[in-house]
This record gives structure tokens, sequence and C-alpha cells, in this order.
């Protein structure tokens, strides 16, 4: 379910951008020591798993096991996502919001040596609340959130592809 609505949104976001002068982020060129890259700590179906796993096959890399000889092992620590009150209407209650996502990961080695310690990639993003359109106020939300995966998982390839290069 969780699955079709990110397709259903994702394509959506395509098409509504497609007349706008929207440019989509090209490839990256990968150094060699992103060649096979081993992804751990991201359940497969997380979002930031799931984003991950395509940023890397699209631009070259090849997901593998322990077992394999990876070259490069990514582990993803910790995920968080929120929302939090930005303004207040003349009522007192909250018309708009800022949403987070936000990372942990670090890098190391097929060998084993770290590429880098802990870091964090947070994305985040502000959206206005309307309590009359509480549906299309949770799907935009989603939309937001998918959003904010996407920025993060390129932030995390680009920052694992300079200290892997």
């Amino acid at each position: 379910m969780r699955l079709a609505l990110v397709f259903v949104l994702s394509t959506l976001m395509t098409l509504s951008t497609a007349g706008c002068g929207f440019k989509l982020r090209g490839l990256t060129e990968l150094p060699p020591a992103m060649e096979r890259v081993e992804l751990l700590g991201a359940e497969t179906y997380s979002d930031i798993g799931l984003m991950l796993r395509q940023l890397l096959k699209v631009n070259g890399s090849t997901l593998v096991g322990a077992s394999d000889n990876p070259t490069t092992r990514l582990l993803i620590q910790d995920t968080s996502r929120r929302r939090e009150v930005v303004a207040l209407g003349r009522t007192g209650k909250a018309v708009e919001f800022q949403l987070i996502y936000e990372v942990a990961f670090s890098a190391e080695t097929g060998a084993g040596e770290p590429l880098f310690e802990r870091r964090t990639v947070s994305t985040r993003r502000d959206y206005a609340y309307s309590e009359t359109e509480v549906v299309s106020r949770t799907a935009a939300e989603e939309q937001i959130y998918i959003e904010l995966v996407q920025e993060a998982a390129w932030q995390i390839i680009e920052q694992l592809s300079a200290a892997a290069g």
C-alpha cells in the first residue's frame, strides 16, 4: 500500500513538473571505489533504503552482500522524520509547518577502514496547513517527505562519492 502511494505520488510529481522547466539531476560519475557497495542498516523497503538502492544502481554501482567483497560499505545508522510548527494563525492554531527528515550514516572501505565517521544529513521543507483539507494535506505531506528522502539520498551519495574518490 505504501509503495503504491509512493509510486503514484512520484509519478504525479514528475508529470506536474514536466512543463515548468524543472530539470532532474543527471547521473553522477561514481569513483571506482564505489563499484561494489554493501548497504547496511537500511531496511530493504524503507524509504531511504529504496532510494539509495535505486540511485546506486542507476549511477553504475552494484549492490552486494558482505560475502561478495564490497569495495565500500555504507551504514545507515538512524532515520527520523518530524513536523515542527513554523507559524500560528490569529486563533492560535498552527497554519504552517516545517517537515524535517534526517539520516545518520557512516562509511568504510571494503577492508573495514573508515571513510568517515557518523554524519547526519538533514532536509527540510515548509508547507501551509489547512484544517479544511485533511485528505489533500495528508497526501501533500507524504509527497513532501518523499522529496525530502530523495534529497537526503542524493546528499549521501554525493558525500560517499567525495570520500571514496
